[in-house]
């Protein structure tokens, strides 16, 4: 199990480096220290999990598609992952617990004191030579005790997701 947090998708972009360098470059270092320094290779159950910094359909989240081999890749990569609720949503198996949430579809960012409507992930579970039965994502707010008319607030400014995982 191995968990990530790559480079912000426009990060450098400022300087003249093209968007999207940074988090390709995270990408790429986190797949060599799997395989290099752990000695993972592609027989080897890998759950790989977090904030990948950017919107899977943007074109510059190149860490992210590099990771799922959805961008031409070096011919030798080996490590290639499957994104869990994209899976789940393919084969028509996404729980009811994850699409029961009207108007925030499948965004896993939020401001901290609103539901965000953007429908993208930026944070996401992805396996490689197992399955995944079931993804999750929970959405809970809190109030302050002594004034309920505040606003209600979020553990942090992404949603925590889950799977259940079957080796």
């Amino acid at each position: 199990v191995a968990v990530t947090h790559l480079s912000i998708e426009s990060q450098g972009a400022s300087d003249g480096t093209e968007a999207g360098y940074w988090n390709l470059q995270t990408a790429k270092n986190l797949v060599a220290h799997l395989a290099e320094r752990l000695g993972c290779n592609e027989e080897d159950t890998i759950i790989l999990a977090g904030d990948m910094n950017g919107s899977t359909k943007s074109d510059t989240n190149l860490g992210f598609k590099y990771l799922t081999n959805s961008i031409e890749t070096d011919p030798n990569a080996t490590l290639v992952f499957t994104d869990a609720r994209s899976a789940l949503k393919e084969a028509g198996t996404l729980s009811n617990h994850e699409i029961g949430y009207p108007g925030t579809n499948n965004g896993t960012f939020n401001s901290s004191s609103s539901i965000s409507k953007e429908s993208e992930r930026i944070d996401h579970i992805m396996f490689r030579n197992c399955s995944v039965t079931n993804y999750a994502s929970y959405r809970n707010t809190y109030t302050v005790a002594e004034d309920p008319n505040r606003s209600a607030w979020f553990p942090s400014d992404h949603f925590p997701i889950s799977v259940d995982v079957v080796l």
